[in-house]
């Protein structure tokens, strides 16, 4: 995938200038921070180099007295030497260093190998960190391979670890993050197609705030220096606009590639799921009569590197267009008014690039198209919960 250009925006240039004055030399002091950022960094697999680059992005701006930044970095042999080579999972506090051939942060443990897929081990690995580096505020990123909610191959869920040949289902990662101690701000996906409704469901009551991409990102990922440098100037930055940050960045930093990225208010998730539940009915009761119009909108509808994704929104324009249903035209218009924020929805701000994304409003769906439908969505929370979406998808994807 293409690497990730440099970043000089006025913002970062004054955050990273700031850092000079303000730490960023990973001061361990005991004390409450104001943040505590935690990266879940699994190279257990082919990203692994990219884990390397993306690492010293963050020494680049280093910890502080107010924000920790810490790391649990697991390694594979066969694709980086860099660094010694070495393999296994290391904690790091993050610290300030120019070094890109090194990691110059200070180790905290060497865990040896451990299994990144088991929820056992990102909720050990949130625990530690708040009790080590306690703050008013969490955030944290899953850095790794994803694929939405799908649990078999080649797209199986999030947190792929090679050596022990396993991955997190949602289940997984919906238990990893079972953390009533750990009351979290933030969690982002550094990692493909996961904003989507049925993420954002299953993990509803785990974190206030999503940041999700839609699409398959670079593997580069996110531009942690210029994520981390505004935190780390401005420590009592609240959750919404670290997660704005975060959206408006991660575009920024690839101005040329199809890249999307959403930031999302989880506790509006439920209500926004009840209304596309209302859609997924009414589109079940028009199918007989429209199914070539509702095929059509969905051919037409934004699509994602996984085809049987599509861009909600994108979705019911084209269905209001194309399907003469009065219940349909009502529906899809619900979904569409209520998505953003202003308006009582999810998604508090959105942001891509490229035309092959063009149409992206910041939370995708899984829409099968003929053949398509996977046993396995039943048991996804989000099915479970709004069935009436779970049978649309099932029956526009049966022959006819």
């Amino acid at each position: 995938m293409s690497a990730r250009r440099g970043i000089a925006g006025a913002l970062i240039a004054l955050g990273l200038l700031a850092l000079a004055g303000c730490g960023g030399s990973g001061n361990e002091r005991p004390g409450r921070r104001l943040w505590t950022v935690m990266v879940y960094m699994d190279g257990d697999n082919d990203l692994e180099a990219f884990g390397i680059q993306d690492l010293n992005e963050m020494e680049r701006v280093g910890s502080s007295d107010e924000v920790a930044i810490v790391v649990l970095f697991d390694r594979i042999a066969g694709f980086s030497d860099a660094d010694g080579g070495w393999t296994g999972a290391r904690r790091y506090l993050v610290r300030r260093d120019d070094d890109s051939g090194a990691i110059g942060s200070k180790l905290l443990e060497d865990l040896g190998e451990v299994d990144m897929a088991r929820p056992e081990t990102l909720r050990g690995f949130v625990r530690q960190a708040a009790e080590e580096f306690p703050a008013d505020r969490f955030a944290l990123v899953l850095w790794n391979h994803g694929a939405g909610w799908r649990r078999r191959d080649p797209t199986r869920g999030v947190i792929f670890d090679d050596t022990s040949n396993t991955f997190m289902t949602m289940d997984d990662l919906a238990a990893g993050l079972d953390l009533p101690d750990v009351p979290l701000d933030l969690v982002a996906f550094d990692a493909s197609l996961m904003a989507e409704l049925e993420v954002a469901h299953q993990i509803r009551d785990r974190a206030a705030l999503l940041v999700a991409s839609e699409e398959s990102p670079p593997a580069t990922g996110y531009p942690y220096d210029a994520i981390l440098g505004p935190l780390v100037a401005e420590p009592d930055m609240d959750p919404v606009n670290l997660g704005r940050i975060f959206v408006t960045q991660h575009v920024a930093a690839y101005p040329a590639l199809p890249v999307t990225q959403s930031l999302l208010r989880l506790d509006r998730v439920p209500d926004y799921a009840a209304l596309v539940n209302d859609f997924g009915a009414a589109l079940s009761a028009a199918l007989p009569a429209h199914r070539d119009a509702i095929l059509r909108a969905r051919a037409l509808a934004q699509a994602y590197k996984l085809p049987y994704y599509r861009d909600l929104v994108s979705f019911a324009l084209q269905t209001r267009a194309l399907v003469p249903d009065p219940a349909v035209q009502r529906t899809a218009a619900a979904v569409i008014a209520s998505l953003p924020a202003a308006s009582g929805g999810p998604v508090v701000a959105e942001a891509h690039n490229g035309e092959a994304v063009a149409d992206s409003h910041g939370l995708s769906i899984y829409l099968p198209g003929p053949g398509q439908f996977f046993s396995g969505y039943a048991g996804l929370r989000f099915a479970a919960d709004f069935p009436q979406w779970a049978e649309f998808a099932r029956r526009i994807s049966a022959p006819e």
